[in-house]
This record gives C-alpha cells, structure tokens and sequence, in this order.
C-alpha cells in the first residue's frame, strides 16, 4: 500500500460510526483467526491482529457512555447491595452502606462549601474514607487531587496554593508535623483519624465526625456530570524527574474498568481483593480501586503496610486478586512461611511499575505453579497519561516472555518513526503510540506540554506518544525495550541506551536486577559513561562482576557498549508509586565518580 493510498484509507477509518467500528473489529478478528481470508497491510492499527484474543461477545459488550464514574459503580451494583464492599481493620461493610457513606460525605462536601469545578486535596493512608471522598467529589461535579501521604506539609501547603485548592482532607498524625497549614485562613481542614477524634487544635480544622455531621444540614446536591470532566489529578512516576500532574475525566476511569472486566480474566462478586496503596496514582486509583468495586468484589484495605511482610499479609487476607511490585512478590517467593503453603485461592497476580527480568518471570511463574495457584504472572504495560493500562497479558495465549502483552480491547497501539511520526510494520523499532478514550485531558495547567504528548497525526486522529521505544510483532503482541530520551550520549558521539545493557546485564548468572545511568568520565571532563547498579544473589566482587559484564556486552554491541564501573546493592530505591528511581540513582553514580577522581588524582 503506497504512501498517499494508505493515508486516505487511515482518513476513511475515522469517519466509521461506533457501530461501524464494530462490525470491522469483529471481521478483522475472523480474519486474525484464519477464520475469513483478507487483504492485511502490515501496519497495527489498520490490521489490529490482537482482536483474536477477544472473544465476540467482548467487542460487541456496550461501552459506558455517558455515566460518572459513580453511576457506572452504581449501575454494575445494582443487584448487588448487600454483598461486602470494603474491609478494613477487621471490619466490613456491604455495598448499599457504601452507597450511603459516599451520599453522606457529598451532603457533607455541599454544606462545606464544595462546588462543581472545584479541587479538593485528600492526603490519607489506604483507608476507605478515600473511597468516600473519591466517589463523593465526583458527584458533586469537582475535581479530586490525591496527594502521596508521605509529602511535607510545607509542600502541601503549595500545592494547595498551586491547584487554587482550599478544601484539605488529612491524616491526624500527618498534621503533627510542624506547619503552615493550620490556621490559615483560605482553606478547610478535615483531620481524619482511624481510632479517635482529632486532637489537632486549628480555626480551620475539622474532625471527620464534626465534617460528617454537616450532612444533616444539608441536602443531597444534584448535578448532571458530563463524562469529559475533570475528575482526577494524577501524578507520574518521577522516576527521571519531577511528577507532572495528569487530569484525568470520567471516561477514562470508567472505560479502563471496562476494558479490565470484557477479558477473559475473571472478576467475580465476591473475590476479594487486596489493595495495599493510597490513590495518588492513576493505577492505584482504577485498578485497585474503581475495578475491584465496580467489579462487586470485597476490597480489603491494608494501611501502612510493609514491603517485607508481604507473606504474612497474603496468608491473613487471602485475596482472590492483588497487584504486586517485583520486591514484594519476591518477599512471598522467598518466604519460609510460603514453603508448604498452598495459595490456591488466589486467582491474579499482576506486577507492575517497572519492567522485570525473564529470569524473575520465571522463577515467580514456577513458585505460582508449585503452590497451585493456575494463573501465570500478569505483566502489562501502561502510563498515567492514559489512565494506566493500555497493553497486559490477561491469559495463557498471551503470555508470551518479554512482552507486555497485547492491546486492551478498545485501545489502539502501534510504533511511529519518532522523528517522521510515520507509522512502522510490524518488528520495526519505533515511539509507542496508543489511541484510546482513557487518555488524560491534558496536564494540569500546562497546555503546552500537554501538546507533546497528545498530538494529532495526518491521519486526523489523536494519538498519545509514550516516550517509550519498541515494537510489536505480527501477533499483535508489544515489546518495550527502552526510552526515547533515556540515552547515555558518550565523548564519541556514540549513544548507549541503557536498557539494551540491562537486558544483556540480566541474563548474567545471578544478577536480579540491573540499572544503567550516566557516571562521570574522569578521561574526558563534561561528558559522561555508562555505570550499572544491580541486585545480585551471588557472590561477586565489584571488579569481577565488571569484567563479567563486559565480556558478555562485548559480545552483542559494539565495544563503545561497555560499563565503567559496578555498584552491587541489596535493595534499589523506588519512588512513590513504585518505580525505580532513576534520578536518585544517577546522583548517586555521580557522586560516587567524583569521589573516585579525588583519590585519583592524589
């Protein structure tokens, strides 16, 4: 198909109905199935070959249009009130009474003074007030902006300032901490506390039990929220920077749960499932939360959990569902507790927040087996941008090693020529791009940004660029393999993109986990090579793991490819949702390769 042609064929795809969409996903789906034998043109968002994972009644399953994302919870619970809801602290309620709390607290957010429009900041531990306050905000038409519980009170108090944000819903302990807030007179302060009343004395400060009385002078506010409204202000990951703050509406939240519930993993009403993080992420705030109740099941709430008792916290809850980061999956695999248990009962593992290793792939896919637990590891991709996930591995058919897994059912991904924007076929390294109806609204306050990332491509559609460098093979399946703007640039001119060496890196007897950031080039003074952190279960020193490791880059890449210097740690920071924090470990390559240069130079 030539250039111009495959254009206008692009152009003709946008103008199908809904209805039309269908019809072509369902004959597209045949013909990736063998079923029906048609003209492919090589291109993924033409072709869309991951349709075949899907069955029928999926593709045909209405999309929620038009609905808060409180309707959508209400209407998929409809028939379901008296099942458990949420559990926390050893107590349960069911779902008609969260139904009441979350009108209570909007009776309550009205007679406060919160008004469609509006920001309102929560900063709290996993608890279910958060659940209230989510739900509560979006029916009163505002805007909710979960901040991480562990953020400075003196930074909170600018990001009240910033976001033009004067309603505050707090932790008690957190507002211990010497502070500007209190007292200010442009803002309230609801302290919340989980076992007494509030001992914070402020003009401005509120108890929950003084906040949730407001509700009987107040009546229940009514107001038609458009799906395109502002709902949620997200954060990145930060792991190469300051987070940027992601708005996201309605539509995005409710057509992530859609696109989670029309596979063919199941979410039943009553699986329980376990969420262990505050919603300040867009992750955290869909799939384990606004999923697991429109879903109907019990969403047991651990607060102020920790990462090493992670095997403890699984065999008290028992959950049928649970996301994991790698360190906490791999506290359960390592635990002697684990040994002779059986976890039968448990349904769906999901890692996410950085990539993992095929060895740690394998070595947890082999510990799910032996304790009969018969579903694999469920790895996926995503970004905040598009309110989490765009691509997973849902089921054993997509399950395939390295690969994030195929596209979500009603998103599109494909792999751009990142200085052309010209789409690539398949097995062709590019910019991952995805169109969906979850993708943000822009971020906060900064237009211009925003254009970055959402851009309008030739063929009239918007498509969001990830940033991300990879592929996708003739299966429909996506492989991530690195950054567009992570690049080690050397005094040669050469580039050395780090997770090309990670992944050579990682395959090395032993080695867990690899990193590769910029250090600096004690020959050539400005400019920068690669040095490498790692997590190893062997016994390496430094200097032979050094060696090790080049041997085996030298082997794939060109000698320009090669490490300066190894640093062997027993654990790697992350950030706040998670991800590895790259920024703090390039500081510390720095810091390290100053101090080096000193004794050299004596």
């Amino acid at each position: 198909m030539e250039k111009e042609e495959l254009l206008e064929y692009k152009k003709k795809l946008q103008q199908l109905s809904y209805e039309e969409n269908v019809k072509r996903d369902l004959y597209l789906r045949d013909i990736a199935l063998g079923k029906l034998y048609g003209p492919t043109t090589g291109f993924p968002s033409i072709d869309k070959p991951w349709l075949k994972y899907y069955k029928e009644e999926q593709i045909l399953a209405p999309l929620p249009r038009n609905l808060s994302a409180y309707n959508y919870l209400r209407l998929l619970n409809n028939n379901n009130l008296n099942s458990p809801a949420i559990e926390f602290l050893n107590k349960q309620i069911t779902y008609l009474e969260l139904f009441k709390k979350i009108n209570d607290t909007t009776k309550s957010l009205h007679a406060l003074g919160v008004k469609p429009k509006d920001i309102v900041t929560v900063m709290l531990p996993a608890c279910p007030y958060e659940a209230y306050l989510f739900y509560a905000i979006d029916q009163i038409g505002a805007c909710a902006n979960f901040v991480f519980p562990g953020t400075p009170l003196e930074e909170v108090n600018n990001i009240m300032t910033d976001f033009h944000s004067t309603k505050l819903f707090i932790f008690n302990n957190m507002l211990l901490q010497p502070n500007s807030l209190v007292n200010r007179n442009d803002i309230d302060i609801v302290s919340i506390s989980f076992d007494e009343k509030s001992k914070i004395q402020g003009n401005n400060i509120l108890s929950w039990e003084q906040f949730d009385n407001l509700k009987y002078t107040s009546e229940m506010p009514i107001y038609n929220r458009n799906e395109n409204e502002p709902l949620f202000i997200a954060k990145t990951g930060g792991s190469t920077g300051k987070p940027k703050s992601v708005v996201l509406s309605d539509k995005s939240f409710n057509l992530q749960v859609h696109q989670h519930l029309n596979t063919s993993q199941k979410y039943d009403i009553g699986d329980r499932w376990l969420r262990l993080w505050p919603l300040f992420s867009a992750s955290a705030a869909v799939s384990s939360n606004h999923l697991p109740l429109c879903a109907g099941m019990l969403m047991i709430i651990e607060p102020n959990f920790e990462i090493n008792k992670m095997d403890e916290i699984v065999l008290k809850h028992k959950p049928s569902h649970m996301p994991f980061i790698a360190s906490g999956l791999d506290v359960i695999i390592q635990s002697p507790l684990m040994q002779t248990e059986s976890l039968s009962f448990m349904k769906s593992i999901g890692v996410g927040g950085e990539a993992i290793t095929p060895e740690f792939e394998n070595r947890a896919n082999a510990f799910l087996q032996k304790h009969n637990i018969e579903s694999c590891v469920r790895i996926g991709y995503g970004m905040t941008e598009n309110g989490s996930g765009a691509a997973a591995r849902f089921n054993e058919k997509t399950n395939k090693l390295g690969s994030t897994g195929v596209p979500q059912l009603n998103t599109i991904i494909s792999i751009f020529n990142p200085d052309t924007s010209q789409e690539l076929k398949y097995g062709n390294m590019g910019e991952i791009c995805v169109i969906s109806d979850s993708h943000m609204l822009g971020y906060y306050n900064d237009t211009e940004k925003t254009k970055t990332v959402l851009k309008k491509h030739d063929d009239n559609r918007v498509w969001l660029h990830s940033g991300d460098i990879g592929y996708m093979d003739k299966e429909g399946f996506l492989f991530v393999t690195g950054r567009l703007k992570r690049v080690i640039s050397l005094y040669s001119a050469n580039k050395v993109f780090p997770l090309d060496l990670e992944k050579i890196i990682e395959t090395i007897e032993g080695i867990e986990k690899a990193v590769v950031v910029p250090e600096n080039d004690i020959e050539h003074p400005g400019y920068v090579v690669p040095s490498c952190f790692v997590i190893t279960h062997k016994n390496y020193s430094e200097n032979e793991l050094l060696e090790i490791i080049n041997e085996n880059c030298l082997k794939n890449h060109p000698s320009y490819n090669r490490i300066n210097s190894v640093h062997i740690r027993k654990e790697l920071p992350h950030t706040q949702i998670g991800k590895i924090d790259l920024k703090l470990l390039e500081e510390e390559s720095m810091k390290l390769s100053k101090q080096r240069i000193k004794k050299e130079a004596f």
